[in-house]
């Protein structure tokens, strides 16, 4: 029983819901009749607009005939008109939405939602290019105002003191890239801004216009009823006013639709130029193009720049590992620290001039394998490999100019009394090595700043070619103040590297310990020594503590003359001195005395002189030598050499020592 009750409901309710259904419009055959399906109430309105008056709200299942070929256009929306008599008013015409509620439109309306968004597309076409060529516009007028003034620097960067950075590697032109960057994007927001500013403004103006049309229909009433006033208190000219008054509510409507109409005009164009939505559009579907178009230049300049520092870093890895592999430390021959970072020189018609801004001669930010200098113009090397070393430069330590070319790194060090024969025995020696290795494989280097006596290369070829030294060859004597290397190159047979020896002989008088004047460290040559050549000239060496024999006694009382000798404790005291200031182990240096002029006959015929065991019972017995063999013992390699540096090959005795100081302890390769 139940459940016939409620099927019994249930069809009256659908009953009373049909028969409360009503018909609106004048049906013309039943094609464009059209049903309400179920939803909300349907508003109809005085006019094609969601603000204007409403009439009627149609409800579910109402029946409306209206003109399916009439649309009509606001806000944004397809409205149709339908003419009906609403409840129990006058007949009148009305405007309906939401065409997709009604049975049989809807299609219709999917088809007109479509029309709208083409001509809502189409009309934005022309909003879109305005604001395409106002970015343009604004992007281009920025980056002309940028780049006015002095472009070249703007873009290549500006010189200091007549340098410029490499083009990849100089700051002006990221900062040019991330201006037009920036130039491009600022374009498009201010052409965006402006398109919304102009769209706005037009909207406000229009919005104003409406409310001046809403307040005019006001007024309109209020003048009817100062009219009215007017008649009761007998002003009859107030009866204008109230013409007035009536002529406005008259035209209410058209007043009211007009400042409507206004509004949806500046909606509507409010809508056409806000492109805001197609900028983000564009830039959601394109970031990765927009991104790769703005920054792959500064990704490009940053790529190059990499590549050319890793460029210069291999280069000067490559330096780093052959000097060394070559043992190349660049000591300054005047004051044996190294020289490096030099300061190097170009020469011009002024004199020598140093790269300005403390520039470094290396693979850099000025250039890869030459750095042209401002000034002279001179494309000056980076690397050792490509000649550095043969420009001009001032050593970092004592400012003094070198000009000499780099090598393996040989230090010899001549210790004796003054006119012991230290400067003909290097002569000599040099003479000997020319001869077996070739002329053209030894040339002295640096002369101009490190040689006081100019013809010492000429007088060393000469006793290379002659065997001996004459007088006239004879070196000038070794002044005090003339501490600077001599520098020898000597080729090697499979490198470009050459060995660099460095020859210190310098006046006796600086191991003079009395003497103050050698307490500015004359002698510092051995902070890089690797052999010595201990001189010991009976001459010139005062030997009266040593105990020497009764016959070297003989022999010193025939020769005559007065000198003035060193005592050898002296020279003994200085080489350990300055091997421990500089903290160098005696372990890491060889030794080799020497007992030169052996023409004046001291060393009796006994004695073998090729011998050092020989030489070694004579330094004993006839010098009394012991403490100076003794204290020799502390050196890598001790060797003792008798030598006469004036005479013919047969009698000099020179090749012994040649091949012992060169070839064992220097480890040159002496082969021609």
């Amino acid at each position: 029983m139940r459940y016939i009750f409620t099927i019994l409901f249930s069809l009256l309710s659908l009953f009373a819901s049909n028969a409360y259904c009503a018909e609106f419009g004048f049906p013309d055959g039943e094609s464009n009749g059209h049903t309400v399906t179920e939803g909300k109430k349907l508003n109809v309105r005085a006019r094609p607009s969601k603000d204007a008056t409403l009439i009627y709200q149609l409800r579910p299942y109402d029946r409306v005939y209206f003109d399916t070929d009439s649309i009509y256009q606001g806000d944004g929306e397809e409205w149709m008109k339908v003419t009906a008599k609403w409840g129990s008013g006058p007949v009148m015409a009305g405007y309906v939405t939401n065409l997709h509620r009604f049975s049989g439109l809807e299609k219709r309306n999917e088809d007109f939602e479509a029309k709208v968004e083409k001509i809502r597309r189409g009309s934005q076409r022309g909003a879109k290019m305005v604001a395409i060529a106002l970015a343009v516009l604004f992007a281009a007028g920025a980056i002309a105002w940028y780049f006015h003034k002095d472009p070249k620097v703007r873009i290549l960067g500006k010189k200091e003191n007549g340098m410029r950075r490499i083009f990849f590697l100089n700051p002006a032109p990221y900062k040019s890239i991330l201006i037009i960057t920036l130039a491009l994007i600022c374009g498009t927001l201010a052409a965006v801004g402006l398109l919304l500013a102009i769209g706005g403004g037009s909207y406000g103006i229009l919005w104003t216009v409406k409310i001046i049309c809403s307040i005019l229909s006001v007024i309109g009433y209020i003048l009817i009823v100062v009219a009215v006033i007017g008649v009761f208190t007998k002003h009859a000219e107030l009866l204008l006013f109230g013409a007035l008054g009536l002529l406005i509510v008259a035209y209410n409507d058209d007043i009211v639709n007009f400042g409507n109409k206004c509004e949806d005009i500046g909606k509507i164009f409010l809508q056409e130029v806000n492109i805001t939505d197609y900028f983000l559009q564009l830039l959601r579907d394109n970031w990765i193009p927009i991104f790769i178009f703005l920054f792959l230049p500064l990704a490009l300049f940053l790529s190059l720049a990499s590549i050319w520092l890793l460029g210069a870093g291999i280069l000067i890895g490559i330096e780093k590992m052959m000097t060394n592999r070559y043992n190349i430390h660049h000591p300054c021959p005047h004051c044996q620290q190294p020289s490096e970072p030099a300061r190097y020189l170009s020469k011009s018609e002024a004199g020598y001039l140093e790269l300005p801004n403390n520039i470094r001669l290396r693979p850099g930010a000025y250039g890869l394998l030459h750095i042209t200098h401002p000034v002279t113009g001179e494309k000056m090397p980076t690397t050792l490999l490509n000649g550095r070393d043969r420009l001009p430069r001032l050593c970092a330590n004592c400012g003094k100019k070198i000009q000499a070319n780099e090598g393996t790194d040989l230090h010899i060090a001549l210790v004796g009394a003054a006119m012991a024969g230290k400067s003909t025995l290097t002569l000599r020696l040099l003479a000997e090595m020319m001869k077996n290795v070739g002329e053209n494989k030894v040339s002295f280097s640096d002369t101009a700043n490190t040689m006081r006596d100019k013809s010492i290369p000429f007088k060393v070829k000469w006793i290379a070619n002659n065997g001996y030294i004459s007088t006239d060859q004879l070196p000038n004597k070794t002044a005090v103040s003339d501490t600077a290397s001599l520098q020898v190159n000597i080729s090697r047979r499979n490198s470009k590297i050459p060995y660099r020896l460095f020859i210190n002989d310098v006046g006796g008088e600086l191991y003079d310990s009395s003497n103050r004047a050698n307490g500015e460290n004359r002698t510092r040559f051995f902070r890089n020594v690797d052999s010595i050549l201990f001189v010991v000239d009976p001459l010139s060496t005062d030997l009266s503590d040593c105990d020497p024999s009764q016959r070297f006694r003989r022999w010193e009382r025939n020769i005559g003359g007065a000198r003035v000798k060193l005592p050898l404790r002296q020279l003994m005291d200085t080489v350990d001195n300055q091997l421990k200031q500089y903290n160098r182990n005696a372990k890491d240096v060889d030794i080799n005395i020497i007992f030169p002029k052996i023409d004046l006959g001291y060393i009796p015929a006994e004695y073998d002189i090729t011998s050092s065991a020989s030489l070694k019972e004579f330094a004993e017995n006839e010098l009394g030598l012991s403490s100076l063999l003794y204290w020799a013992k502390q050196f890598r390699s001790l060797s003792l050499f008798a030598i006469s540096a004036t005479t013919m090959p047969e009698e000099a005795n020179i090749s012994p020592l040649y091949y012992e100081l060169f070839h064992k302890q220097l480890r040159i390769g002496l082969r021609k």
